[in-house]
């Protein structure tokens, strides 16, 4: 377009006339210039028409774009760029920074759903931008299942939202049709660990998901599958950790054995700290207290170990040297620390050892001199543990214990040594001749280790006799 001007003057008066020109409309660009001078002027408007969209053809994660060439306004030529929603179009299309003078290009990557494309036209540093153009994607038939869940380590005991998408071959959910809606089955496939609630659940508009929770710690390989499209991938896989939540309980990983009184178990417990799921909770170093579990075993009797409380190691207590004196049936162990849930063990037995030693099981009593005891002296053959070994038949002998008692007095009973019964020595008729204080009865087999009777005293008894205290000696 061109517009003539004309300046006026008078005399020798010169008149200026600045003239702006506007062109308004869709695409164009707005130009102006200032003239000076006298006589007749005349000056050029060019404009940069916007370019139009003639295609935008939606396909499965596509759209193939089509757009009219523009003239330029003088040499040089137009180049082109794609939008896609006010942002740039894929990288198959031409860009802002880098325009290209083609005239088509089909956008790719595109997700499901209505999009608006425009297309700028560049000449030099001008522009001009085309009416929008809208482009409605629908996605194509399920080809995959995608298992987008975290890989981090999971605690056990902590949830962890599963999540598969049905997928079309451009990567687009199919949230429409008999595939969006599919049966989803998680499960694990590899793994020493486990996580629980794994199963079946129904898509929702191309998307199933399932709530877990870790169990055994351990790593693990999940599974989302379904019935999709002949010739679709319908499984996809993903691998994590699940590893041991929070100190929460014990329990005995080593169970105690039956064994003779007083002797080590042959299997000595071992007790682990545990979470919510009997996962060893290996950072932890708790102090474990065994103990006889009330109501077990034989009332009495006592638990002997090297080290007892006993702390973890790498979470887990190992016991040494541990047994029980007395013998009987259907002991257990408990195993506790104040801050975690107790454990028992489960039942074990304490038989009778070998004979070890003798025990007087009944005290001898004081009396006078040379008068039976009124309570006799018994002595028991027993194990370590200080249980009767009834199936002995040892000989035991009883003597004043030397430095007890008054010296040169002698002990007198109707057999000494006396032969066990089922364990036990029962003497009688003993008694002690001299009067004296703090007397005590050793009773002793070569075998087993020898006892100590308590301490009593032998009184004066009532005149009984007569006796030379002092002998005549010969004479003349």
């Amino acid at each position: 377009m061109r517009r003539a001007f004309k300046t006026l003057g008078s005399g020798s008066r010169t008149m200026t006339a600045i003239v702006m020109l506007a062109l308004l409309g869709a695409g164009g660009v707005l130009a102006f210039w200032s003239a000076a001078g006298s006589g007749t002027a005349s000056g050029s408007l060019a404009t940069l028409a916007a370019p139009t969209i003639t295609g935008a053809t939606a396909g499965a994660g596509t759209t193939a774009l089509s757009w009219s060439a523009v003239t330029p306004p003088a040499s040089g030529t137009v180049t082109y760029y794609v939008g896609r929603d006010g942002g740039p179009a894929g990288a198959s299309c031409p860009s802002a920074t880098s325009p290209s003078s083609v005239t088509t290009c089909t956008d790719t990557g595109v997700a499901a759903g209505t999009h608006t494309y425009t297309v700028t036209a560049v000449w030099r540093s001008w522009t001009a931008k085309s009416a929008s153009s809208a482009a409605t994607l629908a996605s194509g038939s399920a080809t995959q299942i995608v298992l987008s869940t975290s890989t981090e380590a999971l605690a056990s005991g902590a949830g962890r939202t599963l999540t598969a998408t049905i997928e079309d071959a451009a990567g687009n959910t199919v949230v429409a049709g008999a595939d969006s809606t599919r049966s989803v089955t998680f499960a694990k496939t590899t793994g020493s660990g486990s996580v629980a609630g794994l199963g079946a659940t129904s898509a929702s508009s191309g998307v199933a998901t399932l709530a877990v929770s870790g169990s055994t710690a351990g790593s693990v390989t999940l599974r989302a599958s379904a019935t999709l499209n002949a010739g679709a991938t319908n499984s996809n896989t993903l691998t994590f950790s699940v590893v041991p939540g929070s100190a929460s309980k014990l329990a005995f990983t080593a169970q105690p054995s039956s064994s003779p009184g007083a002797s080590a178990f042959a299997t000595q417990p071992a007790v682990a700290v545990q979470d919510a799921n009997g996962n060893t909770v290996t950072t932890d170093s708790s102090s474990v207290t065994l103990a006889i579990t009330s109501g077990s075993g034989t009332s009495g009797a006592s638990l002997a170990c090297t080290a007892n409380p006993k702390a973890a190691s790498s979470g887990v207590a190992t016991f040494a040297g541990c047994n029980i004196d007395k013998a009987g049936s259907g002991y257990t162990l408990s195993a506790t620390d104040a801050a975690l849930a107790s454990a028992t063990s489960g039942t074990f037995n304490i038989t009778v050892g070998a004979a070890a030693k003798l025990a007087f099981s009944q005290q001898p009593s004081g009396s006078t001199g040379g008068i039976a005891f009124a309570t006799q002296p018994k002595v028991t053959v027993q194990d370590a543990g200080g249980n009767t070994v009834t199936g002995d038949s040892s000989s035991v002998a009883l003597a004043i214990t030397n430095g007890t008692g008054t010296s040169g007095a002698g002990l007198a009973c109707t057999a000494n040594p006396q032969a066990a019964s089922s364990g036990v020595a029962t003497f009688a008729g003993c008694n002690i001749d001299k009067a004296g204080n703090g007397y005590t009865l050793s009773a002793t087999d070569a075998a087993l280790a020898s006892a100590t009777s308590g301490t009593f005293n032998i009184t004066v008894g009532a005149a009984a006799k007569l006796a030379f205290s002092q002998q005549p000696s010969g004479s003349t």
